[in-house]
């Protein structure tokens, strides 16, 4: 999928990520993530959605990229919910976007949000994504880390610029805990490109803070990482063809094989017995680890009575075929 990118044409396909967005509707988008209890800009925002106009896939696609790079687990599941369609939807959660080309699932790892990592692989985001870099999630990951390291070590002010009694300009520094500091200069005052003019960062060692919060940043990144491997892993195992191994059936087997043949009924015609306990098992799994549920369907899948007990369900049960289809798709190799 290409870069998206401002300012091309408009295009008659509504699925194209690359669609041109206009200004109004960024500015629709950015009040709707500010506020998601805004009800006037999500009304609108969802009239536009209704319409179905040519730009709406890059609006949505603008939409999550901003939930992902400032971690609004929240706003993105609002946003992500208004789109019922599957296909739609894996486009939206992989589609590229900046000079680097970061899908969201990159710039969550970025963040290192290890739920909002989770959430977008429930929607189908891709694990294996490389860049025009050729970095995938756990070399944005390192990348990641050491910014958050670094910026670690600064604290956020507020600049004002003041003069005093002959002319002469100084600046207060405001820090968060209200604590006021002047300078003569903005020597040691660091500026980011889309903060705003009166927005600030010092080092707090110079100033005597402590915002040493390392070991917690390492222990986030670290989680995220674990869960990356483990799904890498275990979408690299689905791939692997197992040998069928033969088997051969006792006396008394066949002849209970060969019975229900004569009578009609067909080994695949056989009633199938769902246990009680099934569905809880199932709906319980949402809220478990990634390595318990993959013990949970090791153990399904090594019984045929079982794997075919949990189709029964997915057939018949809408509560389980909607667990299956949106929020845990690691369940689809039981069907």
């Amino acid at each position: 999928m290409s870069q998206w990118r401002r300012g091309v044409s408009a295009p008659s396909n509504c699925r194209d990520p690359n669609a041109y967005l206009p200004k109004p509707v960024r500015h629709v988008v950015n009040k709707v993530l500010e506020d998601i209890y805004h009800r006037g800009a999500f009304d609108e925002l969802r009239q536009i959605v209704r319409q179905r106009k040519p730009f709406m896939t890059s609006m949505m696609v603008y939409a999550i990229h901003q939930c992902c790079s400032s971690d609004r687990l929240k706003s993105c599941e609002r946003v992500v919910g208004m789109v019922k369609d599957d296909e739609l939807r894996g486009i939206i959660v992989n589609a590229p976007y900046g000079k680097s080309q970061y899908t969201p699932l990159c710039r969550a790892s970025y963040c290192g949000s290890e739920q909002m990592i989770r959430y977008l692989v429930s929607c189908g985001a891709d694990l294996a994504y490389r860049n025009k870099h050729d970095e995938g999630l756990v070399d944005i990951l390192k990348i990641g880390l050491e910014e958050a390291q670094t910026a670690s070590a600064f604290v956020r002010v507020v600049v004002k610029e003041r003069q005093n009694r002959r002319k002469k300009v100084y600046y207060e520094l405001t820090f968060p805990d209200g604590k006021k500091m002047t300078v003569p200069n903005l020597r040691h005052v660091t500026r980011k490109k889309y903060d705003a003019e009166n927005v600030g960062f010092v080092e707090s060692s110079r100033y005597g803070y402590n915002t040493d919060n390392t070991m917690f940043i390492r222990e986030r990144f670290a989680n995220c990482h674990q869960y990356i491997q483990k799904s890498l892993s275990w979408q690299a195992a689905q791939h692997v063809k197992k040998i069928p191994k033969k088997r051969f059936l006792g006396k008394h087997p066949a002849a209970l094989r060969i019975q229900t043949w004569w009578k009609g009924l067909g080994s695949s015609k056989v009633p199938v017995v769902v246990p009680e306990t099934l569905h809880v098992d199932l709906m319980r799994c949402e809220s478990l680890p990634i390595a318990k549920i993959q013990e949970f369907v090791d153990n399904l899948k090594s019984s045929e009575s079982k794997q075919r007990a949990v189709q029964e369900l997915y057939r018949n049960d809408a509560d389980v075929k909607a667990l299956i289809d949106y929020d845990l798709p690691l369940l689809k190799c039981l069907l």
